[in-house]
């Protein structure tokens, strides 16, 4: 005793799951973040942008070689 496999298309196409896609819609702008800060404190820790303390110290004349 088999239970007999719906074989239509319509029975096999259910409304959750559409057969053709959809061009999806141009996003809106994309978000703009805020400039982040050179270096901010967490749990007693002080974290430095890397790039920006590098040109910082290069400016102040300390010579390497």
């Amino acid at each position: 005793m088999e239970s007999p496999v719906p074989t239509s298309p319509s029975s096999l196409a259910t409304g959750s799951t559409p057969l053709s896609f959809k061009t999806p819609t141009p996003s809106p702008a994309p978000l703009q973040y805020p400039e982040p800060p050179d270096e901010f404190v967490q749990d007693n820790i002080t974290y430095l942008n890397r790039e920006k303390a590098t040109k910082k110290a290069a400016r102040l004349g300390s010579s390497h070689v």
